[in-house]
């Protein structure tokens, strides 16, 4: 891994942890809305957090980057045939009529041309005694190219580090445009409500503890996925000690979850197959993304999220009226100040920001990391309830936030060393050397014979010899 990789990799792992922080925030407000306000409403909830992303649309007015990546109008052609030109394209004129403009020549030149222009032809321009002189035509036709055209035209002859620069600043570099972005997010905002819509009626149906189990199991989602769906980075391959971090997080989330034994009164068994759907939602929604869209593309994430939001904001608003009309959640009466002011803030903290971090450090680190990355609110929720309200947990509980770090920091160590699977060359070595002694143990002794005196015999003989 090279110093600018080795920089972007520790810039995702340091968002990886804000967006931890983030979360733990959001749950707390999370769980005034749900218990305390009685705001037991989640896709009302989901669709308000959702609506915000379109906060990033605002980019188009302050942002003059954004507005050229819009097309200002498009050809004749696009207009006349859509995006399938016809047939006949190619014999359309690209180059204006012929213009004719007079020759600047220098005074010297001038008086030679016009002097040579003078002269008849005669029978000496065939004996060769006449000075040899061309005359030129004083008008030289002219045929201009379209500006657009003129212009990359003139880009593909820049060097290439020039082309950089000039692509920099005026947002000209490879990457999705407007249209494409938009195409993307109208492809993906189903995933991602469908996922957190399903990690809100988890949390209404189930207690905590059982979601936070189920749910840490998008990494071992988002690690299946990898292994089927291919990949250009090394980092998103599957390998037994990537498998082994994920199975050392289960492992800690359940002995968090087991001290209080009281947290897995199952309320409905919809509760987890919610917990089920989301975890796997979020994997598909990660490993998809990352597949769309390649390394060295350049994604313009809050707008991709400004487009999630417009999108849910146009799609989904008829489920609240079809769902209040169903009965299986209540439209009226909406939230009161307070319970307005702590959804706003839990959309503000834990979707438009967090979202967009944790994003963000997918493509700086790995899904993988990403996803995994989730385990980290367990311990994090019990450092800020220790700091903050004073509240004791048993040792138990401190011991099993130590399987959840440890897998993190392995799965950050297995990310930066991208062909190192640890796991499975221990195993190897170990069933090598198990072989071996087996083997060692089964070797009979070998009996010379008279067999082997004839390997042996030189069969060039010294010439010296008699």
């Amino acid at each position: 891994m090279e110093a600018a990789d080795k920089r972007r990799f520790v810039l995702g792992c340091l968002a990886l942890l804000l967006v931890n922080v983030l979360w733990v925030v959001s749950a707390e407000s999370s769980r005034f809305i749900f218990r305390q306000a009685k705001f037991e409403r989640p896709f009302f909830v989901t669709y308000v957090k959702a609506c915000l992303f379109s906060i990033y649309l605002v980019n188009f007015y302050c942002t003059p980057r954004w507005r050229r990546l819009c097309p200002d109008r498009l050809s004749g052609l696009e207009q006349q045939y859509g995006d399938h030109p016809p047939e006949n394209q190619h014999s359309t004129p690209t180059l204006s009529e012929p213009l004719f403009e007079r020759v600047n020549f220098s005074d010297e030149e001038t008086d030679d041309h016009l002097e040579a222009k003078d002269v008849q032809p005669s029978d000496d321009l065939f004996t060769g005694n006449s000075p040899k002189k061309v005359s030129f035509n004083e008008m030289h036709e002219v045929r201009i190219l379209p500006a657009n055209e003129a212009t990359e035209a003139h880009l593909a002859r820049l060097p290439y580090a020039v082309w950089v620069r000039v692509a920099h600043k005026y947002g000209m570099s490879d990457g999705f445009h407007v249209k494409q972005t938009y195409r993307l997010a109208l492809m993906f905002f189903p995933l991602w409500f469908t996922a957190n819509l399903s990690y809100s009626e988890a949390l209404d149906l189930t207690e905590s503890s059982i979601v936070n189990i189920l749910s840490s199991t998008s990494s071992l989602f988002t690690l299946l996925l990898s292994s089927l769906i291919p990949s250009s980075t090394r980092a998103e391959k599957f390998n037994f000690s990537k498998l082994f971090s994920v199975a050392l997080t289960i492992v800690g989330v359940y002995i968090v979850s087991s001290v209080d034994q009281t947290s897995f009164e199952v309320k409905s068994p919809f509760g987890i197959v919610w917990s089920l759907v989301g975890s796997f939602g979020y994997a598909v929604y990660a490993v998809m993304l990352r597949y769309k869209v390649d390394p060295g593309d350049r994604l313009e994430m809050p707008m991709f999220f400004g487009f999630v939001g417009l999108n849910c904001m146009i799609f989904l608003w008829p489920f609240l009226f079809l769902l209040n009309l169903v009965g299986l959640e209540s439209l009226y009466p909406l939230p009161d100040s307070t319970q307005w002011l702590y959804i706003l803030l839990n959309g503000l903290l834990g979707t438009v920001i967090a979202e967009y971090l944790w994003l963000r450090a997918c493509f700086l680190t790995s899904t993988f990391l990403a996803t995994l990355s989730l385990s980290l609110i367990i311990p994090m929720t019990l450092i800020t309830d220790r700091l903050l309200w004073k509240t004791s947990f048993p040792v138990p509980l401190y011991l099993g936030t130590l399987p959840m770090l440890l897998s993190f920091f392995g799965a950050t160590v297995l990310s930066v060393c991208e062909s190192w699977d640890p796991i499975l060359s221990g195993v190897t070595w170990t069933v090598g050397q198990v072989q071996r002694l087996c083997c060692y143990r089964r070797k009979a002794p070998i009996n010379r014979t008279d067999l082997d005196i004839e390997q042996s015999i030189s069969l060039i003989t010294d010439p010296s010899s008699p």
